[in-house]
């Protein structure tokens, strides 16, 4: 289960996220586990986030007991989970505790009830099942 708050990041951050149902991450077999991701460009410098990538960090420790070694290619930020808005930059919604109930309420017709800080006109999102426009 994931907080309702976002967390926005930016290149060179290292977030733990739940990784999606991608393709990607079935394929490499991580889709729903809770893994370190750092956010990385191939320029440093680089202010696109269209341009930046995921690269999930391996969860076996080094021989020096780091656990920063890649896993895999870097992937796309929307396969590895994140959201890109033109209005707010790169974001996710950081895992929580099993037992900590989620905010998130169905009201009526299966809507959603979208958590306040989201100001992007248009931009949709994926919340496990439905997609969510937010308004402005």
């Amino acid at each position: 289960m994931n907080s309702t708050t976002p967390k926005f990041v930016h290149v060179g951050d290292i977030v733990e996220i739940e990784l999606g149902a991608s393709e990607v991450c079935l394929h490499m077999r991580v889709t729903g586990q809770i893994r370190r991701v750092h956010i990385v460009a191939t320029d440093p410098e680089e202010t696109n986030p269209w341009r930046w990538a995921a690269q999930i960090l391996s969860d076996v420790p080094r021989a020096d007991g780091s656990l920063d070694a890649p896993f895999g290619a870097p992937i796309t930020l929307g396969e590895a989970g994140f959201y890109i808005t033109i209005a707010n930059g790169v974001y996710y919604y950081p895992p929580i505790e099993a037992d900590t109930p989620s905010t998130f309420h169905t009201s009526g017709a299966g809507d959603l009830d979208i958590p306040a800080g989201l100001a992007a006109q248009d931009i949709f999102y994926r919340t496990h099942d439905r997609t969510v426009e937010c308004e402005r």
